[in-house]
Parts: C-alpha cells; structure tokens; sequence
C-alpha cells in the first residue's frame, strides 16, 4: 500500500471492491464468452470428454484480438465502477 501511494496509484478501497463485480475482470468476461458459444452450439453433449473437445475447439477459434479487446476494456470498465460508486 506504501508503494501505491508513494507512486500516486489509485486504487478502490477493499470495502468498495466487490467480490461480485466480474466487469472489472477480464477474465470473468472471457469464460462468458466461451459458455455462451458453447450453448449456442446446441448439441447435447453425452460424456465429459465430448465436452472437453468443444471446449477447445471454442477456444481454439477465439482470437488475440478477443483477448487484447478485454484487456484494453479494464481501465474504461473500472473508471466506469468508480464514478458509480462514487469512489
């Protein structure tokens, strides 16, 4: 925390941090991506190993760009959480 305030880094407060705030994580936004392209494939799939396949295919097709994209969206996403909350 020294080192935040030494370097002028603004962060959100613990308290105003929500555990349930998956915008603020790129990650969260990715794993929605992919379930939703696995539902959209609409077969039913009988074993585990079938859904291990899909999966990879699903994130085999997604790009860098998808990646980068939801990289670039943190600072915008969590300016957008701060002004909300009224950080």
């Amino acid at each position: 925390m020294n080192w935040y305030k030494a370097n002028r880094v603004d962060i959100v407060p613990e308290e105003s941090n929500s555990l349930n705030c998956p915008n603020l994580r790129p990650i969260e936004r990715y794993w929605t991506i992919v379930k939703n392209k696995m539902r959209r494939s609409n077969r039913a799939i009988q074993r585990d190993e079938f859904m291990v396949v899909r999966w990879d295919k699903i994130v085999a097709q997604g790009t860098r760009f998808t990646v980068q994209g939801l990289k670039v969206s943190i600072k915008e996403n969590a300016r957008n959480f701060i002004h909300a909350n009224k950080i």
